[in-house]
């Protein structure tokens, strides 16, 4: 798979980046039909095989012009509501997903337009089924950045005061329109793109999201795609676990059955590397989102150092001790 953050990839992913920062409205949303504006593009529903795919024609003076087509099956009557689409009342995520999806592949047609040209790994590969999903999982890694504006998501991560909890992501994630997988995704690259070190601040630091499949009272195991982590040093074992194998159990990744009534709760853990998981001990504090009404299958589960509540502390006591000796005029 292409490196999206180095190389002959870099200018594709900033300029998604870009194309995300220019199209968010007031409220930081970006909705599909500024999207769609953006990219100069229209939308149509039609009965397809696939859920979605990009087209163009010719106009009369022989520009091309574009055409997201989306299976008209599947979202039945969302067509009306496009226009009406905000942060307060998203389109469905799985829907955001796909119109973004099918412009990001329109890059690769339109270098004049974007100024870039799209990276040629995939014509390296063996076979052309290989070259089709490097190219389909390229553009899943840069229909994040159309979707969620990095503007946006660095201005809400820089306003929090405690450490990053299920709460924020939760209400990030619904006024953004993401699915929790997208979202993962989008955290991930935002820690890549991170310039001015937003993802060192303690609100930020040592903790991981997972995604859980399963309902309560069933096995629930850790899914092994996406796993974010922005972990100091040690990361805790389960975590670790998870990005080796997939269905992990959750009795399995952190030694107990941590599905309970509360949304919260702590435990010891293991935790190191990926050579040396078992490095050291770690107080780990494990939340798992509950009471989750939407259709998506798995739900999300953070796990942080316990330690890095102290640390804020500390840090807010040294800057109150420090405002207290500055002289006043």
């Amino acid at each position: 798979m292409i490196n999206l953050f180095s190389g002959t990839a870099a200018p594709l992913f900033h300029a998604c980046t870009e194309i995300g920062n220019e199209a968010v409205d007031a409220d930081g949303f970006i909705s599909v039909r500024r999207l769609l504006e953006r990219f100069h593009t229209k939308l149509r529903l039609r009965p397809l095989l696939v859920e979605g795919m990009i087209g163009s024609t010719k106009s009369s003076d022989g520009r091309p012009t574009w055409t997201v087509l989306i299976d008209s099956e599947k979202y039945r009557g969302i067509e009306a509501a496009i226009p009406f689409e905000s942060a307060v009342n998203p389109l469905p995520a799985r829907f955001r997903f796909t119109v973004a999806h099918e412009l990001a592949h329109s890059l690769a047609f339109r270098t004049s337009e974007f100024g870039i040209t799209p990276p040629s790994g995939s014509a390296t590969l063996e076979s052309k089924s290989e070259a089709v999903r490097a190219i389909e999982a390229e553009t899943d890694r840069l229909a994040p950045l159309l979707l969620c504006a990095e503007s946006t998501l660095t201005n809400r991560l820089k306003n929090l005061s405690d450490p990053i909890d299920l709460e924020f992501i939760g209400a990030f994630r619904r006024e953004s329109g993401l699915s929790r997988e997208v979202l993962l995704n989008r955290l991930a690259l935002s820690r890549a793109l991170d310039r001015n070190g937003l993802w060192q601040r303690p609100q930020l630091r040592d903790f991981g999201l997972a995604l859980v499949a399963g309902k309560p009272g069933e096995t629930l195991s850790l899914r092994r795609d996406p796993v974010f982590l922005n972990f100091s040093r040690a990361v805790p074992r389960g975590l670790l676990l998870a990005r080796q194998r997939d269905r992990v159990p959750l009795d399995v990744a952190f030694g107990a059955r941590v599905w309970t009534a509360a949304r919260e709760i702590t435990a010891a853990s293991s935790a190191g590397t990926a050579s040396s998981p078992d490095a050291e001990e770690m107080t780990v504090e494990i939340e798992i989102e509950c009471n989750s009404t939407d259709s998506e299958p798995d739900f999300l589960i953070l796990v942080r150092d316990k330690s890095i509540k102290q640390a804020i502390r500390d840090l807010e006591a040294a800057w109150r001790e420090r405002s207290a000796r500055r002289p006043s005029f």
